[in-house]
């Protein structure tokens, strides 16, 4: 049965108001399991004592949803962007928070080791990585196949670890960063899972962020979304998906 993926990104302790009501939103169509796609250190900020945070992540962990670590601190202090194209894309699209977008291998390595290091430090294993934007350098993707975990994604693929098969499943995303108003935002998200579904595709994937929570109308869209795909589609977490699609051998693109 294809399946459907949704995930909520930018979770940490600053943005966690604003995921609870997205979650709450998802969860008033079907209890479904979720990918929560953590930030261990949100924008630079020190690691709060935030107790409360900790312990309902632990609850939905507990309860079947997927913790995956986004990067570490969500934001991209790399090197001066080198052209007007990678300005736009680094500073404008994605507003100075693709993180890994021009790191070197050993920047990355740290990173992503602090990342994981932070994860067992809470009590928690992961099996994904997704960086921040979608954004990953080459040195990224390359250290991402040294890790252990099983997968990663771009915007428009799912990529299977260590070996980097890619199963093309675009995301669909509200986030108003792609300078678009927010009803051609929701048309255009429509008529991709429309095409998505008539070509059959194994995989949807719904990503949500937490200023999402602060548009009804977006809320609304997503609700019924869900509704009209959970039909025909299986919701799981990526994890779940990404096993069963290296188990079986899936054709890749």
């Amino acid at each position: 049965m294809p399946a459907l993926c949704v995930s909520i990104h930018d979770v940490a302790p600053a943005t966690w108001k604003d995921c609870q009501c997205v979650i709450a939103a998802v969860q008033s169509v079907a209890p479904i399991p979720l990918t929560l796609l953590v930030v261990p250190r949100w924008h630079d900020l020190p690691d709060s004592q935030a107790t409360d945070f900790y312990a309902q992540l632990n609850c939905l962990r507990n309860s079947g949803n997927e913790l995956v670590l986004h990067g570490y601190t969500h934001l991209d202090a790399g090197p001066p962007p080198r052209n007007l194209l990678e300005n736009f894309k680094r500073r404008v699209l994605t507003r100075s928070e693709g993180e890994f977008a021009t790191l070197c291998a050993v920047a990355a390595r740290q990173r992503i080791r602090a990342g994981l290091q932070w994860f067992a430090h809470q009590g928690w294993d992961t099996k994904g990585f997704v960086a921040p934007a979608w954004m990953m350098s080459e040195a990224t993707l390359a250290e991402l196949t040294q890790t252990g975990l099983s997968y990663a994604s771009s915007y428009g693929a799912l990529i299977g670890l260590p070996h980097l098969q890619k199963l093309h499943a675009p995301a669909l995303v509200y986030t108003a960063r792609y300078a678009l108003g927010d009803a051609l935002v929701r048309t255009a998200i429509s008529q991709l899972a429309a095409l998505q579904t008539r070509k059959k595709a194994a995989l949807i994937r719904l990503g949500l962020h937490p200023a999402d929570a602060r548009n009804p109308a977006t809320l609304a869209h997503m609700q019924r979304l869900i509704a009209s795909l959970l039909p025909g589609r299986l919701a799981m977490t990526k994890s779940t998906f990404v096993q069963s699609w290296q188990a079986a051998s899936v054709k890749i693109q």
